[in-house]
């Protein structure tokens, strides 16, 4: 219970600060911070994607009988 109550008390005071300094410090924000989020989402991007495509290359070919997959696709 201690962690939940954390993540959203974090959650909370960081919706708090967007709004309050949100305004006065976009500069900052668009200039320092949103190039970090951005490489960030791309990371993410260039790790899922393949995992995702590689478990499907995996499922597939361990079917084996071609038959199941069209049942499956079905």
């Amino acid at each position: 219970m201690g962690f939940l109550l954390q993540v959203l008390t974090g959650m909370l005071l960081g919706v708090v600060v967007g709004i309050c300094f949100g305004s006065e410090y976009s500069g900052f924000i668009n200039t320092w911070i949103a190039p970090i989020g951005v490489i960030f989402l791309r990371l993410i991007k260039m790790m899922v994607i393949p995992l995702v495509f590689s478990s499907l290359i995996v499922g597939v070919s361990g079917l084996g009988d071609i038959h199941k997959f069209g049942r499956i696709g079905g």
